[in-house]
């Protein structure tokens, strides 16, 4: 790749002296250190990508067709990780150069080549010690050894060790190391085979147990200048982003790619590579990700622009679907092209509501329909949809019939004209339908008839239920431990009117309140007036009427006393009385709610005195153990004194 470099003109006075900055042996030295071992985050990744470029631009270089080979294999006990190319070799002259020399690189004027820093061909030496070259070029296969020692900066500094020559009719160049721990075995599959799987070059990973391939995609297009390359996921590495942007085989930039493209989005499953030319985009010396610079980012922007103009086209392309088929496809929420997917909210915006609302009532086998077209039914509210989809699913069973059934709220949004144009809609009370009016009474309405209740249960939510008052009264005794179900009227008003409220919790279950109030307390709340003067005429108190008001107080205040009770008792249990004295202690506090005052009394006034068993008490009462005890701790004449008592 082609490195930017600035060249300025030096314009000086006449007549001044100069010397040119630079380095001194040492320097270099210590410059050397820093290039091979400091400058990557991921020693492992960094080893891999290098040498695998690197063995990709030798074949591009000489038309090689054959795979460049990447892997681990066994060597005695040790594990080695390799990268072999079959391009040409090189001769002793050019290792001890393009191995030996930072910042020397043949790459750097080319922009069909990654790389051109001359440091990715020691990235070896960020991961190990020692690593190994073999060249294969002209007849001869020659082994070197590059290791790390020496150095007069206290730094080790590289060598190139020629170690044999061998004659051979291969040829190329193979880079190897050995692998220093277990963990770093499955670090060095992973890292080589992601790199291997979306490569758009020939490579292939093998080890002892497998031999991976470069993914085909399963399309390609162009974008505004950039290549587009889709996958299906691999599954046999852990892939935690779909959208790659790749520069020379390389991924510098890995993200999901709903953090950008909000819809429509990448299919489940597919994952999208985006191929830039080499240059296009700046790299820092280790080569491990794009520069954050201005240029870069209005790159990576166009093409996030380019991503959701191509996605935005696939999912017009897709022929709309139809009310009707719609509503067959429910169960799909997503609108797909080849590689895109839309929520359908997004592409139906007009008529989806209806579409997620809707159910189908009775099991014939055609709709039943009026003027050719199919009947939809209207339930106007969502407070009776329960109510009357139990009533219109009946009539519909009873009458072999089958019809679309929705409420009214779930038309709201919708463009109401659409689906008049296809659905033949009449309300569920309408005469065409038959069902029977609900009789109603303003001076006594019906106990049987359900109406919508909510109920505050211990979570803090509310529960929503279709009941009649003595359904009322039966959930309300299912959630209290002591309280049982009846059948009839009759007995729910006794059991009300002979009531304990020991609780604040089981008086608010039987206080009503309408949706609509603003008080608070109650845990059932009913939106209709109907049902609010069943559950008075049962019993229930009304939480804004002075019964209520005046209960609440009292229950309150009781409980108060209970908890004071329960609490003096437990201030009994001293860590210093046996069990049976604090049993003893606690009967007689349960009949006289005073006697556990004074007896604390009493305790708190000996705990004050100077006396030894002032002390005792003193020293138990908050840890109950003598040797963690904060107070002062007892003499040994005291002690002795305890120890003397019989």
């Amino acid at each position: 790749m082609k490195t930017q470099t600035l060249a300025n003109p030096l314009i000086t006075s006449e007549n001044m002296s100069s010397s040119v900055m630079g380095m001194d042996a040492k320097g270099s030295e210590m410059a050397s250190y820093y290039l091979r071992d400091k400058i990557y985050s991921d020693k492992v990744q960094a080893v891999v990508r290098e040498y695998a470029c690197n063995a990709l631009d030798e074949h591009k270089k000489h038309k090689i067709e054959k795979a460049v080979e990447i892997g681990i294999r066994n060597e005695g006990d040790s594990s080695i990780f390799f990268v072999r190319d079959f391009a040409k070799g090189l001769s002793e002259h050019d290792i001890r150069n393009v191995f030996g020399m930072y910042f020397r690189s043949t790459k750097s004027g080319d922009n069909e080549q990654i790389g051109g820093f001359g440091i990715g061909s020691k990235a070896a030496h960020c991961y190990t010690d020692t690593f190994y070259i073999k060249s294969y070029h002209n007849g001869v296969c020659t082994l070197y050894a590059c290791a790390l020692g020496g150095g007069n900066s206290g730094v080790p500094v590289g060598h190139i060790l020629k170690v044999s020559e061998d004659a051979t009719q291969e040829t190329g160049l193979e880079v190897y190391l050995e692998i220093k721990s277990s963990s770093d075995i499955n670090n060095f599959k992973q890292k080589s085979i992601r790199f291997v799987e979306y490569c758009s070059a020939n490579i292939v990973f093998e080890d002892w147990s497998a031999r991976i391939e470069a993914m085909k995609p399963l399309s390609q297009i162009e974008k505004n200048g950039f290549t587009f390359r889709f996958f299906e996921k691999s599954g046999s590495v852990f892939e935690p982003s779909n959208f790659h942007i790749k520069m020379g085989n390389v991924t510098y930039k890995n993200c999901r790619i709903d953090s950008f493209l909000k819809t429509p989005f990448l299919k489940e499953g597919i994952v999208l590579c985006v191929d830039v030319p080499i240059g296009t985009m700046s790299l820092p010396i280790s080569r491990e990700n794009f520069e954050n610079t201005a240029s870069n980012n209005r790159v990576i922007g166009a093409i996030e622009a380019a991503v959701v103009e191509a996605a935005q086209e696939e999912i017009k392309a897709v022929k709309p679907m139809s009310l009707e088929e719609l509503i067959k496809d429910r169960n799909n929420v997503f609108v797909e092209s080849e590689h895109f997917q839309s929520h359908k909210r997004n592409a139906y915006k007009d008529i989806y509501p209806f579409v997620q609302g809707v159910s189908v009532i009775g099991s014939a086998t055609d709709f039943e329909k009026f003027k050719n077209k199919p009947v939809c039914a209207i339930i106007k509210s969502r407070r009776t949809l329960e109510y009357w989809r139990e009533k219109f699913s009946s009539f519909a069973i009873k009458n072999g019939k089958k019809y679309y059934l929705i409420c009214s709220n779930d038309l709201e949004a919708c463009d109401t004209k659409k689906i008049n144009e296809i659905f033949e809609t009449r309300n569920v009370k309408s005469s065409i339908f038959g069902l029977p009016k609900t009789e109603k009474s303003k001076t006594n309405p019906s106990m049987e008839t359900p109406f919508s209740v909510s109920f505050k249960e211990r979570s803090g939510n509310y529960r929503n239920l279709h009941l009649d008052a003595l359904g009322v009264y039966n959930y309300i005794c299912s959630t209290h431990d002591n309280l049982a179900s009846v059948s009839n009227i009759a007995q729910a008003k006794q059991n009300i009117s002979e009531m304990t409220f020991d609780s604040l919790r089981k008086l608010n279950a039987f206080t009503v309140k309408k949706s609509n109030s603003n008080s608070g307390c109650t845990t059932t709340v009913v939106r209709g007036a109907n049902m609010h003067k069943n559950l008075i005429s049962l019993g229930f108190l009304d939480v804004d009427s002075e019964e209520y008001k005046n209960k609440h107080e009292q229950t309150r205040q009781l409980e108060n006393e209970k908890r004071n009770i329960a609490q003096n008792i437990s201030n009994l249990r001293k860590p210093f009385l046996s069990v049976d004295v604090i049993d003893a202690l606690a009967k007689k506090a349960e009949r006289n709610a005073k006697f556990s005052i004074k007896a604390n009394c009493v305790f708190d006034k000996i705990r004050k005195e100077t006396s030894i068993r002032g002390k005792i008490m003193e020293t138990m009462h908050d840890s109950g153990s003598f040797y963690y005890s904060k107070s002062p701790r007892i003499s040994r004449k005291e002690l002795r004194t305890i120890l003397r008592l019989k």
